[in-house]
């Protein structure tokens, strides 16, 4: 075998490796995840297929919707199962859209693994900041957590203070209005809108982008370890949930859980 032959064969390696790093992109899997847990969702319980219709109240809640009488009576990965279901077609379609849009930058502004972690910690203090102060309701959808990724950049940016920092911070600032002004028009859940936003922007104004490590930290590489083992876990508990409060016959439910707008 020759020289170039051998060379082909390396670069079509190296080619072949590149299209599934991409393929399995933060971004990807979180999309990947969300149409199926969203199609699951809506398909929970049905048994005639040519009426299906959107995510039952007793579908989102089964899946880990964010519940707050449950969630206080002990079911705290909620708050993450959460993240990953949604209401409608519109509802999924608008915070995939936005994913596709600032899920890349943070990837490579911060690198893929963490990338990960930031989505999936800000969404979480979104989702619990939603049901400490949210009155009754299920809480899902992955806007919390966007919306982290968004404060993440503004806040990077603004600490870059580099012309390319200040137009990210500029442009997620403008992002982040939009969206709580699109909330407010909705009716969405703006109390997690803003609890993720500004948990991003804290992070952001300490974290170091990629480019600026000469070498991955430990603390780089201690939230690439955990974001990927939230996220694991998450899809597990999503797609597998545990028994629940609400699993039980409503009679053997204390009556202290069951809030008057929860279900």
């Amino acid at each position: 075998m020759g020289s170039e032959e051998t060379s082909d064969i390396t670069r079509g390696n190296h080619q072949n490796s590149n299209k599934l790093k991409r393929l399995l992109s933060p971004s990807n899997l979180i999309t990947a995840v969300c149409i199926f847990d969203y199609l699951r969702s809506a398909l929970y319980g049905v048994k005639d297929f040519n009426h299906i219709s959107n995510p039952s109240i007793n579908a989102l809640v089964h899946f880990g919707g964010n519940l707050p009488s449950a969630v206080f009576y002990g079911e705290y990965w909620r708050v993450a199962t959460s993240i990953f279901l949604h209401a409608d077609p519109m509802h999924i379609l608008f915070n995939l859209t936005a994913l596709r849009q600032i899920g890349p930058v943070v990837e490579a502004l911060f690198g893929k693994g963490r990338m990960l972690f930031f989505f999936m910690a800000t969404g979480i203090i979104a989702s619990v900041g939603s049901c400490l102060l949210r009155n009754g309701g299920v809480g899902i959808g992955a806007s919390g957590a966007l919306m982290g990724l968004v404060g993440l950049t503004a806040g990077w940016g603004h600490k870059n203070r580099e012309s390319v920092g200040t137009t990210a911070r500029d442009l997620m600032l403008k992002w982040g209005v939009y969206t709580i002004v699109f909330g407010f028009i909705i009716h969405a859940d703006n109390i997690a809108h803003v609890f993720g936003f500004i948990s991003g922007l804290i992070i952001g104004l300490t974290a170091e982008a990629k480019a600026q490590e000469s070498k991955p930290q430990f603390s780089t590489k201690l939230e690439t370890f955990i974001g990927g083992m939230l996220f694991a876990l998450t899809v597990v508990l999503v797609n597998f949930p545990p028994p629940s409060v609400f699993s039980l016959p409503l009679r053997s439910i204390p009556q202290s859980v069951v809030h008057p707008r929860a279900l």
